[in-house]
């Protein structure tokens, strides 16, 4: 994939910045800086970090205004980054704080960090960036941004994963900046972005209407659960529960032997009314389990199809859903034996 590098230099800051989450003051006040950036006496669009709040002085006078908190110091780090130049670094106290007049100065070259990026669709207005960041083939601990969401790539591989808005004509703007290495910017636009993969496989994509490609239990053919506050049908909205019905939900734990298809749930708690297990406990055979469907029978041979919307191919554990004749239940066991009902009688 095409890169692109910007032609300026961060400074060192510290590696322990970085890689560990700053230490505050226990003191809820934060103190407001502000001030403006600029170079040669002329205002500059510039990435002002302090304290882990950030903003950029694009407005086109330079200004930036921020509430911080403290270190443990009662000290406040601020960080200017801005295209072209070299970065700037000053600790200040609160009182320092007002009125600040960032002078930024011309930088020196350097050779930058290599970053690697895919991008998968979730939505038509969202989209996951993926990839990593390293420098001569070693992975770095930087901070990656991305239209307003950030992470840092200090786990040891270089990796970042981000779940990115689009901007207002359809493209992402991604930095990356790194101890010592000059800052990355590439801009990706909407034609770089596939709308057409069905990343959740249901058959369904972006393009056609799948307006969450990575929850298979969402698309314009799923049925749409009312009053859960989810459009799973992709509509638009959720669907309003008609008078006359019922919401249900319930938990406790439960057993499953493999081998019997035995699956025993205990019951523990569940507001009944009619509608859904009343409580105590419930067994079921599991007739057959795959990677889209788990059918099993209860002790009155009534015969249940659950479809699976997450967990693994052949595994008991993870959210399956069961609709029928205006009945609809989501059901979710977890690998630690508890399990979680939720649902609407018709």
């Amino acid at each position: 994939m095409k890169k692109s590098h910007m032609s300026f230099v961060v400074f060192m800051f510290s590696l322990f910045f970085l890689c560990k989450s700053p230490s505050f003051a226990a003191n809820n006040d934060w103190p407001n800086i502000n001030g403006n950036v600029s170079y040669n006496g002329t205002p500059v669009c510039a990435m002002v970090l302090a304290n882990g709040q950030y903003m950029f002085t694009c407005s086109g006078d330079g200004s930036f205004n921020l509430d911080v908190p403290l270190d443990v110091n009662g000290q406040i780090t601020v960080f200017t980054f801005c295209s072209g130049l070299a970065p700037f670094q000053q600790v200040i106290y609160p009182s320092e704080g007002h009125g600040m007049q960032i002078e930024m100065a011309a930088g020196e070259g350097g050779s930058g960090m290599d970053v690697t990026s895919t991008l998968t669709a979730i939505s038509t207005t969202w989209v996951r960036l993926e990839g990593t960041v390293s420098y001569n083939g070693m992975p770095v601990c930087a901070m990656v941004l991305a239209n307003g969401q950030y992470m840092f790539t200090c786990s040891g591989d270089g990796s970042y994963s981000l779940d990115v808005p689009l901007d207002e004509v359809g493209s992402i703007t991604l930095f990356g900046f790194c101890s010592g290495l000059p800052p990355y910017k590439y801009v990706f636009t909407t034609d770089q972005i596939n709308f057409n993969n069905d990343t959740d496989s249901d058959e369904y994509s972006i393009s056609q209407g799948d307006c969450d490609d990575f929850d298979a239990s969402i698309n314009p053919g799923a049925t749409e659960i009312c009053g859960d506050g989810i459009d799973q049908d992709c509509n638009g909205a959720d669907a309003s529960c008609q008078s006359g019905g019922q919401s249900y939900s319930a938990s406790g734990t439960y057993t499953y032997n493999s081998v019997t298809g035995i699956l025993v749930a205990n019951f523990t708690s569940s507001n009944f009314e009619g509608c859904g297990p009343k409580g105590g406990t419930e067994p079921y055979t599991v007739n057959s389990i795959s990677s889209t469907t788990m059918i099993w029978t209860n002790d009155d041979n009534y015969q249940m199809t659950w479809t699976r919307n997450s967990g693994t191919s052949g595994n008991i554990i993870g959210r399956w859903r069961y609709v029928d004749d205006g009945d609809i239940f989501e059901l979710e066991l977890y690998s630690n034996g508890s399990f979680a009902v939720s649902g609407y009688c018709g």
